[in-house]
Parts: structure tokens; sequence; C-alpha cells
């Protein structure tokens, strides 16, 4: 058996560490002891068992919309930037087909992005139009 800490969520090492109410006990062979823990995964202790979730299921509602919010901007600005110099180059005649194309997409892109729902949890935004060679 090896110890661990509940609230620090570590390894307590007998002799070493005091043995109190936090610590419980784990076989040997616990996946804690012999993995590392993954990218985007985090520990908790939850109904008294040691468990690894993923960081997102930790966020609260209002993380979430404001995560949604920061990529929806970042898109929109993304977009944005690209129809300015598609609009100038069709105001000056150096536009071909693609071009006039692709602000179609963009603009269409922004209403979509614009009026998605922010405080979707599984939100996926979508994909960034390309100019088709």
């Amino acid at each position: 058996m090896r110890y661990f800490n509940k609230n620090s969520l570590t390894e307590v090492i007998k002799g070493v560490h005091d043995i109190d109410n936090n610590v419980i006990e784990l076989p040997d062979e616990h996946w804690f002891f012999t993995t590392e823990i993954p990218r985007g995964k985090q520990l908790i202790i939850k109904n008294g068992q040691l468990m690894l979730v993923d960081v997102v299921e930790l966020m609260t509602d209002d993380d979430k919309i404001e995560i949604n919010t920061v990529k929806q901007q970042q898109l929109l600005n993304i977009a944005n930037e690209q129809i300015i110099i598609l609009e100038r180059a069709i105001k000056y005649n150096r536009a071909e087909d693609a071009d006039k194309l692709l602000l179609e997409q963009l603009e269409l892109f922004t209403i979509d992005v614009s009026q998605a729902d922010l405080s979707a949890p599984d939100l996926i935004f979508p994909e960034l139009p390309k100019k088709a060679l």
C-alpha cells in the first residue's frame, strides 16, 4: 500500500509525512503511481476517490463563455481583416472570381460566428474559409 494526500494531491511517504485524515491508501499498482498525468487532465478527489478528469470539466460556465467569447472575437478579427483586403481588390478590379467567392464565404462565416451560442458547453466554431486554388 502507498499513501496519497487528498488535499495536496501528492504521494505521502510514511515516516516522512504525517498520516492524517487527509491521507488515503492506494494499492501499489494504482495508475497514479504507474503513469504520468496526461496533458489536458487534472487530478481531483470525488466521493473519496482519486480521479483524472479533463481540465474542461473543472471550468465554470462563466469560464467557458469567456473562452468562447475570446475565440469568437479572434475569428471575427481574422475574417474581417481578410474581408477588407478582398473588398479593396474588388473595388480596384484586381480580384479574381475565387476572391469574390471567398469574400462571400467570409461574410457568411462572420454571420455564423457572431450568432454562435457562446453559452454552449461544446461549442465548435465553423472553419475559416480559405481561397480555393
